[in-house]
């Protein structure tokens, strides 16, 4: 919340609660790149002499969001914030040297302990499975209980043109970011084809 009322949301990330923090009382230039929704949040680039963004991404004190990225995004934007994800993750740095948002998908438990939030879940594709429209990876053989991730099967093209044909995550180790819900164990729905990465 600024300190005139609004409500903003920082394009492309999900903060650490300690990045959250360290935001209060800050002078920042802000940037809409969207309307208002319908609660009246505004997604902005935030500017600190630099972009926001890409430094609480180096410094592993965010992650990216891929559905807070939208297409207005000036080009760039979401390029650069890959890279500085994966500069952090690579040195683990901040939330990628500690546990609380990442999990294994073979801790079924931990992941269902963030019901309802936002959560990294790696893990092993043990199969895929299909229904008329929408296709599961189990990373588990108990579909009751273990992690599982549900995407419609009209994205399937837009997996494969990025790299991620879902035929292929079959024995594969995945990285899917996403709220976690309960449904038969702990769930993630993909809407966007980047919430999906190869964990290698």
């Amino acid at each position: 919340m600024l300190d005139d009322g609004r409500l903003v949301m920082l394009a492309g990330l999900y903060l650490d609660s300690t990045a959250a923090q360290s935001l209060t009382g800050r002078q920042l230039r802000l940037l809409p790149v969207e309307e208002p929704d319908r609660w009246g949040h505004v997604l902005v680039l935030a500017f600190d002499g630099d972009l926001l963004q890409a430094q609480l991404l180096a410094d592993g004190l965010a992650a990216v969001w891929p559905l807070r990225v939208p297409a207005s995004l000036p080009p760039g934007c979401a390029a650069e914030f890959a890279r500085a994800e994966a500069a952090a993750r690579a040195e683990g740095k901040g939330l990628w040297g500690r546990p609380g948002l990442r999990f294994e998908a073979s801790d079924p438990q931990a992941v269902l302990a963030r019901n309802g939030r936002f959560a990294i879940v790696e893990g092993r594709v043990e199969s895929l499975g299909k229904a008329r429209d929408t296709r599961y990876l189990n990373f588990g053989g108990r579909w009751a209980t273990d992690f599982t991730v549900t995407f419609s099967s009209s994205i399937e093209g837009q997996l494969a043109a990025k790299g991620m044909d879902p035929a292929r995550m079959e024995g594969a180790r995945v990285r899917v970011r996403g709220v976690v819900l309960e449904k038969d164990g702990p769930h993630i729905e993909v809407a966007d084809p980047a919430q999906i990465q190869w964990a290698n």
